[in-house]
């Protein structure tokens, strides 16, 4: 794993997984702890050249909310031009 550019990490519970995963990286012991503090479920931890720092990113599942903050409300046109002050 050490010759890999950027990683994706999930949360992982055995100390094995957790050096195994951080092998060749630099600053090891502070991304352990992000790891450690990653929920079990929906929260991964990108890492290495193509991202500039380690992120935490959580993801979303693709339920009524999601889609209805995705899409909006369904406007009339009439409504759209008067948010757009016209």
């Amino acid at each position: 794993m050490s010759q890999l550019g950027t990683r994706i990490s999930g949360w992982l519970g055995d100390e094995d997984d957790i050096h195994a995963a951080l092998s060749g990286l630099a600053g090891r012991e502070a991304l352990r702890g992000m790891l450690a503090r990653l929920q079990p479920k929906e929260e991964v931890l990108l890492l290495g050249w193509g991202v500039p720092m380690p992120l935490p990113v959580r993801s979303r599942r693709y339920d009524e909310a999601f889609w209805k903050e995705l899409l909006g409300g369904k406007k009339s046109e009439a409504q759209s031009l008067k948010e757009l002050g016209f």
